[in-house]
């Protein structure tokens, strides 16, 4: 019985160090799949003339997770007042629900859209995705300094503990 707790506790602590370190993959994929939404946006913007909430509402709909969410919430909160722009909706729904690393790059964004000419508005989106692309650089950078750290931790703690146990 002894050993049996042993190993929920090394199992424990190595559980908690993976999710630690798991946090890392999760913001950088969502700041991956607002990379991916940005050429669409400056495509449809530049090219197409796509009023804002219809490219929010198609970029909802080819994307999965929070960037979903978030784009599929000001789309629905823009075509319902037609007076709203979209650093207000965009304001509106990230006060409604906490997003993680994405919030200061579609506040940016938001900005950046509806307020100006088509030449400032595209230059606006070509500055968020800089700025998107080195918070990147900087997060695959934690990533790689904290991320095994937590992982390999985990398991130490889980193993000091055992031995302290027996």
């Amino acid at each position: 019985m002894k050993y049996l707790g042993i190993l929920f506790i090394v199992c424990s602590t190595t559980y908690i160090g993976f999710h630690l370190a798991n946090a890392f993959r999760i913001r950088r994929k969502l700041l991956m799949q607002f990379l991916r939404c940005l050429p669409i946006i400056r495509n449809e913007i530049a090219f197409c003339g796509t009023p804002i909430p219809k490219i929010f509402r198609l970029i909802s709909e080819h994307t999965e997770g929070e960037v979903h969410e978030v784009f599929g919430n000001v789309s629905d909160k823009m075509e319902k007042n037609k007076t709203m722009t979209p650093a207000e909706a965009m304001e509106e729904t990230l006060t409604a629900r906490k997003y993680t690393c994405l919030v200061p790059r579609l506040l940016e964004l938001a900005d950046k859209l509806g307020n100006y000419d088509l030449e400032a508005q595209i230059t606006g989106i070509d500055q968020v995705r800089s700025q998107a692309e080195l918070q990147m650089a900087e997060l695959e950078q934690e990533r790689a300094q904290k991320g095994k750290v937590y992982e390999s931790l985990g398991i130490c703690a889980g193993l000091a503990l055992a031995i302290l146990l027996i």
